[in-house]
């Protein structure tokens, strides 16, 4: 469809700043590799947006996940105090980890601050580089513990909830394998949400999408508008009260947004995604389409802002002439009708009327003859060697010869009485019954 060039357009405009993420990325992955470093940490798992790739916008954080050996913190994962424990011990091992040179003029970090469940590392430096590089965002790093296949993290520094964000990430890949459009989808649903002022995390849209956008059949060729209305539709539908994690651990995602809002947005936008798919139809079929119909991009553009690229004039318009292939197809079945028997030809037309009476009617002098003795009538008398009795102009009178002379350079041409029978006589014997195979095409 001609809106899938406007969505990957859309998608361009929302990204995020290429030199941004780049920026990021190295900064998580210099993160990583200090935090490897340490005795007692068992894995670095980078999560967040950037990580599932469903960025949009500046990058305002990167998030990470420190897991620390369970042999070496046994205290680690129950608790009040070994959870206030954990998290002072990721900050000062941050600092160890951002400090290589003890006292230089420039460290590496220098601002950390511990809040709900991370420690936010903001105070990021560049190094040498940092007048040329511009400032990276920063790094939220959150201690944890593997237990039982998921994880347990640190809650205000008071008590340890249990968490599973690997499967959250799965969920999205697995998702994204099977349609490569999924996580521009929930880029988009993003943008929607700022669009209309809604305040809803990210993470609550990435789950809301997880739920509701719709899975492609076998062999089908999903289109991102498609697949939009259809999500806003079944979210509008479901009328949403709750948006808890799919991994089933860390209940409500965001317990203070507002629903009826939610509900009321999900509406709209429902209807005119819907719109702007009927649209799109309607163009697509462009010989069927009738004037009037309004430009998809325009509905888009309501529904996500002016990020939307605006309408183009499209290479299809609206029909208003008969398509070429039904061209004439009067004429044809006209002349159709003049290439049958002699018998069923339509005669050129007359000015038949009280003064020019029709010549085959029952008063023109080519009135045919009436039926009786005589006559050429169904009821008329036959002779007694059977068959029709010679009138004039029939194949038996001498006055209407069926066969013309032959000219002095023209070999004598003759007509069949009968079907040609061909060879086969000869093959097959004289008991062959000719027929006659009438061709057809259609």
């Amino acid at each position: 469809m001609e809106s899938d060039d406007a969505f990957q357009e859309f998608g361009r405009e929302i990204a995020s700043d290429p030199i941004s993420v780049l920026l990021a990325k190295w900064r998580r992955d210099a993160f990583i590799a200090d935090l490897e470093r340490l005795p007692d940490v068992a894995e670095v798992i980078p999560s967040g947006s950037l990580a599932r790739g469903t960025q949009i916008g500046p990058v305002h954080d990167v998030d990470l996940i420190v897991v620390f050996n369970s042999s070496e913190h046994s205290d680690y994962g129950h608790g009040s105090e070994s959870a206030q424990a954990a998290m002072d011990h990721l900050e000062r091992s941050l600092l160890e980890a951002r400090h290589p040179w003890q006292g230089a003029e420039r460290s590496l970090l220098t601002e950390t601050e511990q809040r709900r469940h991370v420690v936010t590392c903001s105070g990021v430096s560049t190094g040498p580089f940092e007048d040329i590089i511009p400032s990276a965002p920063p790094v939220d790093v959150m201690p944890a513990v593997r237990k039982d296949g998921h994880l347990r993290v640190p809650e205000d520094g008071d008590s340890w909830i249990d968490v599973d964000p690997e499967k959250f990430m799965r969920l999205v890949e697995e998702r994204q394998r099977e349609w490569k459009y999924f996580t521009e989808v929930i880029k988009m649903v993003k943008a929607w949400a700022e669009h209309n002022h809604l305040d809803i995390k990210n993470l609550a849209v990435e789950v809301m999408v997880l739920k509701y956008c719709p899975r492609p059949r076998f062999f089908q060729t999903l289109a991102c508008g498609e697949a939009l209305a259809q999500f806003f539709e079944n979210a509008a539908r479901a009328h949403i009260t709750s948006l808890k994690d799919p991994a089933g651990w860390c209940g409500e995602i965001d317990p203070g947004m507002n629903y009826t809002a939610l509900q009321s947005a999900l509406g709209k936008a429902a209807g005119l995604a819907r719109q702007a798919m009927n649209a799109e139809y309607a163009l697509v079929s462009w010989f069927y389409a009738a004037e009037g119909v309004p430009d998809p991009d325009d509905l888009w553009g309501k529904l996500f802002g002016r990020k939307y690229p605006k309408a183009k004039e499209r290479f299809w318009h609206a029909q208003v002439y008969e398509p070429w292939f039904l061209r004439g197809q009067a004429e044809r079945a006209a002349q159709a009708s003049w290439d049958g028997p002699e018998a069923t030809r339509p005669g050129p037309p007359r000015p038949d009327g009280p003064d020019n009476p029709d010549p085959t009617g029952p008063d023109g002098p080519d009135k045919p003859p009436p039926d009786g003795p005589g006559g050429r009538g169904p009821r008329g008398p036959e002779p007694p060697g059977g068959g029709a009795a010679p009138g004039p102009g029939t194949r038996g009178s001498p006055q209407a010869p069926r066969h013309q002379p032959p000219g002095p350079r023209q070999e004598p041409t003759t007509t069949p009485d009968g079907p040609s029978t061909g060879p086969w006589p000869e093959v097959f014997g004289p008991g062959v019954v000719p027929v006659t195979v009438p061709l057809t095409f259609g």
